[in-house]
């Protein structure tokens, strides 16, 4: 019964993240003001997260483009829920290379590395 005990207690508790994961995996960070268009970079486990914010007139561009267009269509409604901050992991799914934000074709990002386009959203 022992023995039955502390396997299952070395199971249970491999499962369990480190306490230091658990700790980084919060943050809270203080990023003031943000005028339209403009974009703040935060670390988070190594990563860069954009938190950017987008004006009146690029909310109806990102309305106006067509889902064809895109090579994974989604509406803007159905990712921000009309909210004009955006909080973007900011890494390009090809390379792992950091974007450039307010640039490219739809005004979004353009990634220097290999030429990708993404939206603002």
């Amino acid at each position: 019964l022992v023995l039955l005990r502390y396997i299952l207690w070395m199971v249970w508790h491999a499962g369990l993240p480190h306490a230091t994961m658990v700790a980084m995996s919060n943050i809270e960070v203080e990023i003031g003001e943000l005028s339209d268009n403009q974009s703040r970079t935060v670390m988070w486990n190594g990563k860069p997260i954009f938190v950017y914010q987008r004006s009146d007139e690029k909310m109806k561009l990102l309305e106006a483009v067509p889902m064809s267009e895109l090579k994974h269509p989604q509406t803007e409604e159905s990712r921000f829920h009309g909210h004009k901050t955006a909080v973007l992991i900011g890494i390009c799914p090809h390379l792992g290379c950091v974007p450039l934000p307010n640039e490219g074709i739809y005004a979004g990002f353009f990634c220097p590395c290999h030429g990708s386009q993404f939206d603002a959203s």
